[in-house]
């Protein structure tokens, strides 16, 4: 498989009930490989029931831990994610990718930044929350919303940040389901927000802003921040879920010509199919992880031909005006297209 690597499981934590945390060995010959950046993922390949299941999990250990760590919540049919909370142990083996991602955390001096997390979107958040403590000056405020403090992955490493970094690193916690005298009451909304920007922290002045969570908590934040005066380019968001719906209207066959490490595959496919499909039906193994159009994995560039992508919330308009695509959610538009995985 292209771009994978098999690593070992070194160690597995229960966090909560429905959620865990594995940690991999890496060997002394694959650790440039897997140098990374805070707030990026991996994709894992693993074979289960007799098919192969790719996913992408974020990273939530920090570069200067010296370990790839990530946090698994099982979620009502994932395949990968039940297998992982209920199957793997340590010792076990998995086909690992080597980190990618652009909502990406660069320690800069004494910059300020408000962290809004939900449920897993925790994960990318403790990698960045650690690198900036210990790379940075500036204040952490991290809001982290959940059903209930048993709900809540990480809690005592956060708390453990927490009584380290006193002077810097806020935790406001957020419970939907259940009242605690030291949390808020709800979902992370705009009230929310700016109760942490202009009651509590009123004084300080944000330089960054990271959103992490389910799309519904996302959009409400950015839209939040937004209405506040924040630039979107100081906002920086990571999706856990998307795709849209894949228009399947197109009849007849499409002539594609597909680059991938330096060669050049020619074959026909369905015009229904996206072309991450069409690639991997003609028996090429091109990269692709969450198939949902969020990590990013899959990114081809168009040459030739048309497209069009149901979901988009990776590349920038001129990054698709360069003719960037997401695989997974296009389909072609033409009756021939171009592609190269390598240009990207």
């Amino acid at each position: 498989m292209t771009g994978l690597h098999q690593l070992q499981i070194a160690d597995v934590q229960r966090l909560t009930k429905d959620a865990v945390a594995i940690s991999f060995a890496i060997p002394n010959t694959l650790q440039d490989v897997f140098s990374f950046s805070a707030g990026q993922y991996l994709t894992m390949s693993h074979t289960i029931n007799g098919t192969e299941v790719r996913r992408s999990y974020s990273l939530c250990s920090a570069p200067h831990e010296g370990l790839l760590r990530v946090g698994i919540k099982a979620i009502p049919n994932g395949v990968f994610s039940n297998y992982a909370n209920t199957e793997l142990q340590k010792g076990d083996t998995l086909n690992i990718g080597t980190p990618e991602g652009r909502f990406v955390f660069t320690p800069d001096g004494s910059k300020n930044i408000l962290l809004l997390a939900a449920g897993s979107g925790i994960t990318p958040m403790l990698s960045i929350t650690k690198t900036a403590l210990q790379e940075t000056d500036g204040q952490v405020v991290l809001v982290y919303g959940n059903r209930s403090e048993e709900d809540s992955m990480f809690l005592d490493e956060l708390a453990a940040l927490k009584e380290q970094y006193s002077e810097r690193f806020s935790l406001i916690s957020v419970y939907s389901r259940k009242k605690a005298t030291d949390a808020l009451f709800g979902r992370i909304d705009k009230a929310h927000i700016n109760y942490v920007r202009n009651t509590l922290f009123s004084q300080l002045h944000f330089d960054d802003f990271y959103v992490c969570g389910p799309s519904e908590m996302i959009e409400g934040s950015v839209q939040a921040l937004s209405d506040s005066g924040v630039s979107d380019k100081k906002i920086h968001v990571e999706h856990f879920t998307g795709g849209g719906d894949i228009d399947r209207s197109s009849e007849g066959v499409v002539s594609y010509e597909v680059v991938l490490d330096d060669e050049t595959h020619l074959f026909t496919a369905d015009a229904k199919e996206t072309i991450l499909e069409a690639a991997i039906n003609a028996g090429i193994d091109p990269p692709y992880s969450c198939q949902g159009g969020v990590c990013g994995s899959c990114i081809g560039r168009v040459r030739e031909g048309e497209t069009a992508m149901a979901s988009n919330q990776i590349l920038s308009d001129s990054e698709v005006v360069e003719g960037l695509v997401l695989t997974c959610q296009a389909t072609c538009t033409s009756d021939r297209l171009v592609v190269d995985f390598d240009d990207v």
